[in-house]
């Protein structure tokens, strides 16, 4: 969830466009984010059946990477998660999780943050039409002392550029304005003369990575349900890169549990690589899992930076935590980790040691008490017919 920074202004000088001074001066904003950084809090809490953030809460940037290098095996969060998903009731509308099902759902996020689902399926995003300052573009020179301001029609566009979330800002039509009680307020239609871009989001499926358009309210509105129904068309939505907007975003229970679900779903295609000779049915299931988790992944740009000592780094950029997870899946896969089905809680596992049979030492001990119990009541029945 990279942030834009001063390579952003590089970045927007393209024809007719324009990096926003204004975001880039965003209060607050996050620390510059590559690849591998993503954003947390303990703050995160469960109301309605949605993930939010409480308002005094701390936002910490970290590394899922790091957590993933250093975890122990069955402990790696995008592991933890895969197994948590399966075990949670499959979300439905309007049906909440029960509530113990929603702490650990709370708990995981409080460790790692939401997934990212807006940020991950967006590719541009287009706001509706606002008086702007003129000054905001550069090719508009300021006026001697005391000189009337002036408020042209602007469209702000966001984009996903690889390592950040640079904003634009593109002149439409030609109304103007010099009301300062006008600034950031909408344009009307009829003023714009029928200019302007569609008030649109270009989106990346996460089923097959297809691109297709949304309208913006159909894509945003679910991630924002604070903002009212009857602006969801035309709300200056915060730039993905600012802190306004990780405090405003949410993520439903329906949408995280599904989401992970639906990583998780390949898992049980890909179980059947341990078979010792596949048939022309497990060779099929296994492309088509891996083309599920492929399409996840595609989001996932190998990209090259500056490091603080101002070396050349390779790695990789995300725009989201979901993709991020579907790298290390593929990653611990082709380092030989093996999809296994728990036989105590039967859900599908990686672990990296082939001789591991349980999804977590949690299993493990539940199992073996199990066990131990079923002999301690063999042993009973034996004594009593002696």
């Amino acid at each position: 969830m990279p942030c834009g920074n001063d390579l952003a202004r590089h970045a927007g000088e393209r024809k007719g466009w324009d990096v926003s001074d204004a975001e880039q001066r965003q209060e607050a904003r996050l620390d510059l984010l590559s690849g591998g950084r993503w954003v947390r809090s303990k703050g995160y809490q469960m109301e309605e059946g949605v993930m939010r953030l409480d308002p005094d809460a701390e936002l910490e940037v970290y590394d899922p990477w790091e957590e993933w290098r250093t975890a122990a095996d069955e402990e790696r969060p995008y592991k933890q998660l895969l197994r948590l998903a399966q075990r949670l009731h499959r979300p439905r509308l309007g049906v909440p999780l029960p509530r113990h099902e929603q702490q650990l759902l709370e708990l995981w996020v409080r460790e790692n943050g939401l997934l990212g689902i807006l940020p991950h399926e967006t590719l541009e995003a287009t706001m509706a039409p606002r008086w702007v300052d003129a000054r905001e573009f550069e090719d508009v020179r300021l006026p001697g002392a005391g000189a009337q301001r002036s408020f042209i029609a602007v469209q702000r566009r966001q984009l996903w550029t690889r390592q950040h979330w640079p904003v634009y800002l593109k002149r439409v039509g030609e109304a103007r304005a010099s009301d300062p009680a006008l600034e950031g307020k909408l344009v009307p239609t009829e003023q714009l003369g029928g200019a302007g871009l569609p008030v649109e989001v270009l989106c990346r499926s996460m089923q097959d990575a297809s691109i297709e358009h949304r309208p913006l309210a159909k894509h945003y509105h679910q991630f924002f349900p604070g903002v009212p129904r009857e602006e969801a068309s035309t709300y200056d939505y915060p730039g993905v890169d600012s802190d306004r907007f990780w405090r405003t975003y949410t993520e439903s229970a329906r949408q995280l549990v599904g989401t992970a679900r639906y990583l998780a779903a390949p898992l049980a295609g890909l179980a059947r690589m341990r078979r010792n000779e596949l048939g022309k049915d497990d060779v099929r299931l296994i492309w088509g899992s891996l083309a599920r988790i492929n399409a996840i992944a595609s989001v996932v740009d190998l990209t090259g930076a500056l490091s603080e000592s101002e070396e050349l780094i390779v790695g990789w950029a995300s725009p989201s935590l979901l993709g991020m997870y579907a790298l290390m899946l593929l990653n611990d896969l082709s380092d030989g980790h093996q999809v296994k089905r728990c036989p105590n809680c039967e859900v599908f596992f990686l672990a990296k040691n082939p001789r591991a049979r349980y999804c977590s030492s949690a299993c493990r001990h539940a199992q073996q008490k199990r066990e131990w119990r079923k002999a301690k009541a063999a042993k009973q029945d034996a004594g009593d017919e002696d």
